[in-house]
C-alpha cells in the first residue's frame, strides 16, 4: 500500500510555509497533501469544535481510500488531529505530532483573558511575522483552541488513538507544556506513542514562539533540521510493531 503525507498546519500558519517541510518529504517519494484549518483561506465566524472537525473531514473525504496516510500535525493543527471523526475513512496508520498544543504554558492567563473580554477584538500574534497567515486574530480563533482543548480532555484514555504516534517536542517551547504532556502519555498508557525532545538553544522573544516552530528551516539550524527529517522518514518508513 502506498504512503502518503497529509500536513496540518497551526493556528494562524499559512499553508505555504509548509512547502519547505513538504518537499523533503517529497524528495523521499512520498506524496504530500496540504491540508488546511478552518478560517485560515479568511476570516471565519463559525469555529465551533464540530465545525472545524468537519472542514477537516471534508477534506479526507476527497482522498482515495485505498492507501496508507502518515498525518503530520503542528500545534493546533496536532491537537485536531487527534480529535478527528470517527466517520474518517482513510487508514491512517501512524502520526507525527510536532509541538502538538495539547497543554499551554499560558493557558490559565488565556483563559482569564478570554473570560474578561466579552466584546469582539483583535489581538496580536504570537506566530513569527513570515509563517502568519493574518498579522492580528480575532479572539474567537483563541476561544476555538481552548473549546478544541477542553473537548479534547474529556476525551477518555482508552478511547484515544493509540496508533504509533512520535511526538516531537522542544524543551525551550514557548507555548507547549512537554512535561504534561508526558505525563498523559504515561497516565494514559499510550504504549505506541514516543517521544522526541530537542534540547536547542533558545532562539528569540517569547512572544514570537520561534522555538515553537518545529516545521521550518529557518527557525532550525541546518544540522538540526537535517536530523528531525531523517527521524520522521525513518520512522515513516518503520515497520508497525508486532502485536
Amino acid at each position: 500500500m502506498n504512503k502518503e503525507i497529509i500536513l496540518l498546519h497551526g493556528l494562524n500558519n499559512c499553508v505555504n510555509c509548509f512547502y519547505p517541510l513538504g518537499t523533503e518529504l517529497e524528495k523521499h517519494g512520498f506524496k504530500v497533501h496540504y491540508f488546511t484549518l478552518k478560517g485560515h483561506d479568511k476570516v471565519a465566524t463559525d469555529l465551533c469544535v464540530a465545525s472545524c472537525l468537519d472542514h477537516l473531514k471534508q477534506q479526507f473525504d476527497t482522498l482515495p481510500e485505498d492507501r496508507e496516510y502518515i498525518l503530520i500535525g503542528f500545534s493546533f493543527g496536532g491537537l485536531s488531529s487527534l480529535m478527528l471523526p470517527a466517520e474518517i475513512k482513510q487508514k491512517i496508520s501512524k502520526q507525527i505530532l510536532l509541538a502538538p498544543a495539547l497543554f499551554l504554558n499560558w493557558e490559565r492567563s488565556l483563559r482569564i483573558l478570554l473570560n474578561c473580554l466579552k466584546f469582539k477584538i483583535h489581538f496580536p500574534s504570537f506566530t513569527p511575522e513570515k509563517l502568519r497567515q493574518f498579522h492580528h486574530l480575532p479572539l474567537g480563533y483563541y476561544r476555538s483552541l481552548i473549546s478544541h482543548l477542553d473537548q479534547f480532555r474529556q476525551i477518555p484514555g482508552k478511547e484515544l488513538n493509540d496508533k504509533p504516534t512520535l511526538i516531537i517536542l522542544d524543551l525551550h517551547d514557548e507555548l507547549v507544556n512537554s512535561s504534561k504532556i508526558q505525563k498523559m502519555i504515561h497516565n494514559y498508557k499510550l504504549k505506541n506513542w514516543n517521544v522526541l525532545e530537542l534540547n536547542r538553544v533558545k532562539l528569540g522573544s517569547p512572544w514570537q514562539a520561534t522555538n515553537h516552530a518545529l516545521f521550518h528551516p529557518d527557525y532550525m539550524d541546518s544540522a538540526d533540521w537535517n536530523s528531525m527529517i531523517e527521524i520522521m522518514v525513518g520512522y515513516i518508513n518503520q515497520s508497525p510493531p508486532k502485536e
